[in-house]
């Protein structure tokens, strides 16, 4: 089974706490930079338009973002279908796709 996530690359401590307010279940990352933070957000159907709104209101650009998909070791190797959910997002945001089994 595949976890499917939206990243924002960077973000500062304000904007982490701006954020967690409305998706109260992301994993936040501290980064070697102080008070700035790399933060998961479960890519649902109802984060869509939050994801959408937050990017816009703190004029963040493309290069901040991206969508991390997470195969489980198991799948490593094997066909697999992206969820339509996927495209659904890259329609609103034309970010990085990235893969990584773990």
């Amino acid at each position: 089974m595949a976890s499917v996530s939206f990243r924002f690359l960077q973000l500062n401590k304000l904007q982490l706490l701006t954020l967690k307010r409305d998706i109260p279940e992301l994993v936040a990352t501290e980064l070697e930079a102080p008070h700035h933070y790399c933060v998961s957000v479960p890519l649902e159907a109802h984060h869509i338009d939050t994801i959408n709104m937050f990017f816009v209101r703190q004029q963040l650009i493309l290069e901040q973002v991206d969508i991390l998909v997470c195969l489980d070791t198991s799948d490593c190797g094997t066909e697999y279908s992206a969820p339509r959910l996927l495209n659904q997002m890259l329609k609103h945001l034309d970010c990085t796709l990235r893969f990584t089994c773990a």
